[in-house]
């Protein structure tokens, strides 16, 4: 599992019928970086580090665009692109359309680096994760 921040204000929103803040095991956003983009990280809803070394840094940074525009979004993501982060918008699957087309139009340097998840698929991720776990935890297996 990777070391998790979620913005404090997000953390009593919910994913899956849990609170977020059961998902974050980080209070604040690593000191990674130059203070200035340590505070823009702090923005991101979500972010996943790295784990395994003295130092965490950003390796999977998602923002969730439920209805608004996905402009700042990458914005946000551009800071960060000399990182080897890689960059999720996270939204409705009838939004996919409109994400290419704001990606095409405006920030086509970011095509490569940036994918799209719809709800769907995170949520079939994180249920098969979470089964994972549990065959895992049943066969008293600790996972890496």
């Amino acid at each position: 599992r990777y070391p998790i921040h979620i913005p404090r204000q997000d953390r009593n929103r919910t994913f899956s019928g849990k609170p977020l803040r059961h998902l974050s095991s980080l209070d604040d956003v690593p000191s990674f970086t130059y203070s200035d983009l340590v505070q823009r990280a702090s923005t991101v809803d979500v972010i996943w580090f790295s784990k395994g070394s003295d130092y965490m840094f950003p390796e999977r940074m998602f923002e969730i665009e439920h209805t608004t525009d996905f402009h700042n979004s990458l914005i946000k993501f551009r800071h960060f692109v000399y990182f080897s982060a890689e960059f999720f918008i996270v939204a409705p699957g009838h939004r996919e359309r409109d994400f290419r087309e704001k990606l095409e139009r405006d920030h086509r340097d970011l095509r490569e680096r940036v994918k799209f998840v719809n709800y769907e698929t995170l949520v079939k991720l994180y249920t098969k994760d979470l089964e994972r776990q549990q065959a895992y935890k049943e066969a008293g297996i600790v996972p890496l």
